[in-house]
Parts: structure tokens; sequence; C-alpha cells
């Protein structure tokens, strides 16, 4: 509305919530305490695929949606601080008895229903339903505009965050994730910035959004599918190197898109221009 808005400030806007994501997921689970199981790797990909679905949709429509009815990020953050809150309360021994509560035994899962595990059970089942009402709108935006082939190719964009998540959830070992969740979690946490991060600067330059994540995609499903035949510490210590390798690329790609940025728009980050004379 101001004409004062650039793709530099939306990469730093949305691009620090991005980040932020990785902080909440980490929140959540000190609360949940899901332990070593898979369901706090599901928690984390339903968090990110929600945030990165909102991104794909306002690339397609130009609307940025921040809820589903009415639970959105608002209420999402309240009832974390909520539940920090609580978890402060109670102190530690009250969590872990907690945490340990059997709501239920049913028969389609495979471990006791915890609180920790109901808990990512609703945000993908949250996540599911947004996912629906995402695709369903963008379409109805795009294949007026651009036909079924339009669709497909919009439908293709989601397939490296879709990818992920399958590599997230079925490709570890699942004792190897049990003894290093936070690792593994990182990894693909960075990776999801990296395939979010773009969506949001591509959507506000109006640029084509890659869909062939090959690059980083391959070398982690390769790892994932090596830690069913490798030593748990080998496996362990590889997810930390990966970790570490992602960080890097991800710092020296925002390094360049920001160069690349203040070059084509005249502007300036972190520093300020010469005053005219």
């Amino acid at each position: 509305r101001t004409g004062s808005s650039s793709p530099l400030g939306q990469l730093f806007d949305h691009g620090c919530d991005c980040f932020a994501l990785l902080l909440l997921h980490s929140m959540a689970m000190i609360v949940l305490l899901p332990g070593g199981s898979l369901w706090g790797a599901a928690g984390l990909a339903a968090l990110y695929t929600g945030f990165f679905m909102a991104q794909w949709q306002e690339y397609h429509t130009g609307v940025l949606t921040t809820s589903v009815g009415v639970v959105g990020v608002t209420e999402i953050q309240f009832g974390l601080i909520l539940s920090c809150m609580v978890a402060g309360a109670i102190g530690p021994q009250g969590m872990q008895a907690a945490a340990g509560f059997v709501l239920a035994q049913p028969a389609w899962l495979p471990e006791p229903l915890t609180p920790g595990i109901a808990a990512n059970l609703g945000s993908a089942v949250l996540t599911a339903g947004m996912i629906l009402v995402s695709v369903a709108t963008t379409l109805s935006h795009v294949i007026p505009r651009q036909g079924h082939r339009g669709a497909a190719r919009a439908l293709l964009q989601l397939a490296p965050v879709m990818a992920l998540n399958a590599v997230l959830l079925l490709c570890w070992d699942p004792a190897v994730y049990a003894r290093y969740p936070r690792r593994i979690c990182f990894l693909a946490g960075l990776l999801y910035v990296y395939y979010t991060a773009q969506m949001i600067l591509f959507s506000m330059a109006r640029m084509s959004y890659p869909s062939a994540q090959l690059g980083t995609l391959l070398p982690c499903a390769a790892l994932a599918l090596a830690s069913r035949s490798l030593q748990a510490e080998y496996a362990g210590a590889a997810a930390a190197v990966a970790a570490a390798l992602v960080g890097a690329w991800l710092w020296l790609w925002l390094l360049r898109v920001v160069q690349e940025l203040e070059a084509r728009l005249g502007i300036h980050c972190f520093r300020v221009g010469k005053r005219a004379d």
C-alpha cells in the first residue's frame, strides 16, 4: 500500500518467522516430552508444511492466509505460551508425570496415546485440513487464469516439502531417531527453512520457484536411508555434520540473495549509504 516494500523486506520478515518455527517446535517438545518418538518429527513436519503452504498460496493468489477458521497464528502462539506457563508452574516432575499419563490405547496406534502424542497428532490433523483448504483455494485461483497446466506446475512446487516430510518420517531408522532426535529435527528444520525462504523470496519478487531441489533432497534421503545400516553413533555424527553443511549453505545463500537484491534494487542492508550532496 505504501510502495516501500521489497523482496528483501519480505525475506527478512517472513524469513525470521521461518527460523523462529524451529524455536517454537523446541519449546513445544520441551512441554510435550514426546522423547524419541517419531511423533516429535511429525510435529515439526506439520508446523513447517503449514507455514510453507501459506507462502505457496500467497505466491499464486497474492493473499497470505494466517488462519484456518478460528485457529490461526495468534491462537497457536497463545496456546504455546499457556503451555509453557503451566509447565513452569508444575515443574519438571509434574511435567514428566503428565507426559507419561495414558489417555487411551487405540488399536491403530503402536504405542499408548499420551498428551504429547495427542498434541502432535492434533497438529498433523490440523495441517492436513489446512493443506486441503489451501490447495482448493489456490487451484480455484490458478485454473481460470493458467489452465490445468498451470495447476500442475503449482502442485509440483509442493514436491520439495512433501518429499522432505517423507524422508523425515519414513526413511530414518527409528532407533537412530530415538537416540538423536534433536540433530535430525535440526537438519530437517534447516532444509524446511531453505525451501520456504525461497518461496517467500520468489513470491515477492514474482520469480519462478525451483520445484526440483535434488541437490539437497537426495543427499538427505541417502543419509536417512544409510542410518538403517550404519551404527547409531556414526549416523548421529553424520547428521550433525550434514546439519552444519546445510546451515553453512543456507547462510551463504542468504548472503548472496541480500547482495543481489541490494544491487538490483539500489538499497542497503545493515549499512547506510553515502549522503547525497
